[in-house]
């Protein structure tokens, strides 16, 4: 019986074996993937926690991420509350948080503390944190939940709240915890809106935070909150989610009314309350509470995607590739692979706090399995934590230079200096790059902010960075993909109809603009830079081989009857112009062919930075 005659007459079990087929397809394309330096933190992670060598299967039936994210919260309202003995603690400002401890677990006075941080307005009684709270409660560990100010049933003291970029809060709760547990391991666990309030104590205050941390988990965090609300923005379901999220915000506000309201206040509480979506919130409230300029200056601020070096414990980051809440090709894989203890572990699906598994999931959910696994290690294995640390620290005194508070350096390991500045916090670029290898020149640097990846490897002098979403950068809608499987560079751009892209196959970039039908490239196949300059229909090319450059007037396409040699100058194309307007008296002697012309080392200089 052929197949056709199989489908005519078994319409039912051909349908089956289809979607069969297409769910053995889809799992096998689910992967979870540690990205991670070769190090002590990378073999710890591969060593002890055995999820990560198990199939991770998704509930197929919520492919879609919102699905994962809102089903999975629903699943969990099921749960019973959690019991906890709350301890209320005073702030410095007069302000007031709570610490409430998981009640019901026998553990020592020396047992380790786990710290957990709920998101944008969680709660310790909230679906995420009350399954984090039963998957961990056999640990021998004390576990507890930071409630922000007037979170909880916690009385607003103050007219401050909280927000992803101020971690004073969480300091005051370190200190406390440090000073009554003395001694006492303490690992904190930041969810959404708490791992990045976790991640910016551990970005701005890296020794304080390595005096009170053995070691941190984020989970589900936008790492660009540019980038994260811009998705969040677009219709339709990230757009609902976006509106709902700014419904809870203003219901938030509204219940603390009592000491937000009044005309004393830089924000206006009711145009607070007609904020439709979080940035509206933003702008009208938080901004404005904290001293930023706007809610732009908030999130640029917030981000974490660019301060990686930073940290000084060993740091692991769960996140889904799917989160509605931030991009893919945001997430800085690159920046974890320069990393000895920092690790991202992106699973194919989750959605925002989701991971269910199986198809009829549970209300145990592989986030809560690895953390579950991670915590258990961490406390069997103190020493070699210890050990962990000392390599965290050695690799983070390594990148930051305490004289000036810049980051200086990156990887030290080959003799390259791979540093960069980030003096500049506000935008977060990165703005140099490694010239100690003059041999190569090449820039391994790259400037994120924009969700770009501009990334260099000249290990093997392939470029080896991409966009890992879809392989393409969806912020200006150009395709930027690299295929670092062969080395070559495929890609290219046809969104404005033209074509910018590199083949890298012959050794040659061959890139073309075809806007005015004119090459602008460099051919690099023998080692010239051999680049054309069609503002006037010139070719003006570059042999740098020699420490000389030679230029040529091919107009005509013959080599111009006047070379110039200069010695480690980049060509000043307005030389020629200079020369001649020095030369209009009639009485000028006609300048000897091929006298050589000798220009002062300032003129040479300034020569550089005029050529574009």
């Amino acid at each position: 019986m052929d197949f056709y005659s199989l489908y005519s007459e078994c319409p039912s079990i051909m349908l089956g074996l289809s979607v069969g087929a297409g769910l053995i397809v889809y799992y096998l394309l689910e992967v979870v993937r540690l990205t991670c330096r070769r190090s002590e933190w990378r073999r710890f992670l591969e060593t002890h926690l055995t999820i990560l060598q198990e199939k991770y299967w998704p509930t197929p039936w919520c492919y879609e991420s919102h699905c994962q994210t809102v089903l999975a919260s629903l699943l969990r309202l099921r749960l019973p509350d959690i019991t906890y003995k709350r301890e209320v603690l005073q702030l410095k400002d007069g302000g007031q948080i709570s610490l409430d401890w998981l009640a019901g677990v026998e553990v020592g006075a020396g047992s380790p503390i786990v710290l957990v941080l709920p998101g944008l307005t969680g709660s310790s009684q909230s679906e995420y944190v009350k399954g984090l709270m039963l998957a961990v409660r056999h640990l021998p560990a004390r576990c507890v939940v930071l409630n922000n100010r007037g979170i909880g049933g916690v009385r607003l003291m103050t007219t401050r709240t909280y927000c992803a970029a101020n971690s004073d809060d969480l300091e005051e709760a370190l200190q406390y915890l440090s000073s009554t547990h003395p001694g006492v391991p303490i690992v904190a666990i930041g969810i959404s809106l708490g791992g990045m309030i976790t991640g910016n104590y551990l970005t701005t205050r890296g020794e304080r935070a390595a005096k009170y941390l053995t070691a941190a988990v984020v989970m589900s965090i936008p790492w660009n909150m540019v980038l994260g609300l811009s998705s969040m923005e677009k219709p339709l379901c990230n757009l609902l989610l976006n509106r709902y999220l700014a419904h809870c915000l203003c219901q938030l506000a509204d219940s603390m009314s009592y000491q937000l309201a009044g005309d004393q206040h830089k924000w206006n509480l009711k145009q607070v309350m007609k904020s439709k979506t979080i940035r509206e919130f933003d702008t009208q409230f938080t901004a404005m509470q904290f001293g930023f300029r706007d809610a732009e200056d908030y999130y640029l601020s917030s981000c974490l995607h660019d301060k990686l070096d930073r940290i000084k414990i060993p740091l692991l980051c769960l996140t889904a590739a799917d989160d509605p809440f931030q991009p893919l090709h945001a997430i800085p894989l690159e920046a974890a692979k320069r990393s000895s203890h920092v690790a991202i572990i992106v699973t194919a699906r989750g959605g925002h706090i989701g991971f269910m598994e199986g198809v009829l999931p549970t209300t145990y959910y592989y986030s809560d399995r690895l953390i579950s696994q991670l915590l258990a290690a961490i406390f069997s294995n103190v020493d070699q934590l210890k050990q962990i640390r000392k390599e965290a620290d050695n690799f983070a005194s390594a990148v930051f230079n305490n004289i000036d508070g810049k980051l200086e350096s990156d990887d030290n390991v080959d003799g390259k200096i791979e540093s960069y500045d980030n003096d500049d916090n506000v935008d977060g670029k990165i703005e140099s790059y490694d010239n100690d290898d003059n041999v190569d020149g090449k820039i391994e640097s790259y400037d994120n902010i924009n969700g770009k990846i501009e990334s260099y490897d000249n290990i093997n002098g392939k470029i080896e960075s991409y966009d890992n979403i879809d392989f393409y950068d969806h912020v200006d809608g150009k395709i930027g993909c690299y295929d670092h499987v062969d080395g070559n560079i495929e890609s290219s751009k046809k969104v404005d109809g033209k074509i910018e892209s590199c083949d890298n196959i012959d050794g040659k970039i061959e890139s073309y603009d075809n806007t005015d039908g004119k090459i602008e490239s460099y051919d690099n196949t023998d080692g010239k830079i051999e680049s054309y300059n069609n503002i006037d229909g010139k070719i003006e090319s570059y042999d740098n081989i020699d420490g000389k450059i030679e230029s040529y007037d091919n107009i005509d396409g013959n080599k111009a009857n006047e070379t110039r040699e200069y010695d480690n100058a980049i060509h000043d194309n307005v030389d020629a112009a200079t020369q001649k307007s020095s030369n209009n008296s009639e009485d000028t002697e006609e300048t000897t062919k091929g006298e050589k012309e000798e220009y002062n080392t300032a003129e040479l200089k300034r020569g550089v930075g005029e050529v574009s």
